[in-house]
């Protein structure tokens, strides 16, 4: 059984900082390009719901977009079970997408902002995979292949519906 002074050593190497900011670029480039690969065509309909959930998605950065440009609570709204409304404070986590994107869902709208939520989810679970299996192994090609698992999940990628 491993001590703690063993997890301790093996936590405290940092392999991460090894790679130069060059080669970080061309990981974090290389999801990107997976990403627009594995979602394409939406990169070319950015105004389009891909379907699924996306339109909740999209009716939630509505709202948030409505609420905070108008000063009110975006964790509650009538307008879904009118009058007595409802608190949106547990939805599924759209509120920290919506900030995620917040300039491009103010500028281009929220089906915009929802679509490009949904490409950073690919690009940004790869890369900090990526991050972590590197910080682990220190294995270029194992933290690769853990990223792509892990950021490209068939479910997921179903789920988007492109």
């Amino acid at each position: 059984m491993a001590s703690n002074s063993d997890w301790h050593g093996m936590m405290s190497a940092d392999p991460a900082h090894d790679l130069s900011a060059r080669q970080h670029a061309l990981v974090l480039f290389f999801w990107v390009a997976a990403t627009l690969l594995f979602t394409w065509p939406l990169a070319l309909n950015l105004k389009s719901t891909p379907g699924g959930d996306a339109y909740v998605f999209a009716h939630s950065f509505w709202w948030f977009k409505k609420a905070l440009s108008s000063f009110a609570n975006p964790f509650y709204t009538n307008y879904i079970f009118y009058p007595e409304g409802v608190n949106l404070a547990f939805q599924s986590g759209t509120f920290g997408n919506f900030l995620l994107t917040l300039p491009v869902t103010f500028l281009a709208g929220p089906i915009v902002g929802v679509n490009i939520a949904l490409m950073l989810t690919f690009v940004l679970a790869a890369w900090f995979t990526f991050l972590l299996a590197y910080r682990l192994t220190g294995d270029l090609l194992a933290s690769m292949a853990a990223a792509f698992i892990y950021g490209f999940e068939v479910v997921a990628l179903f789920e988007t519906r492109v």
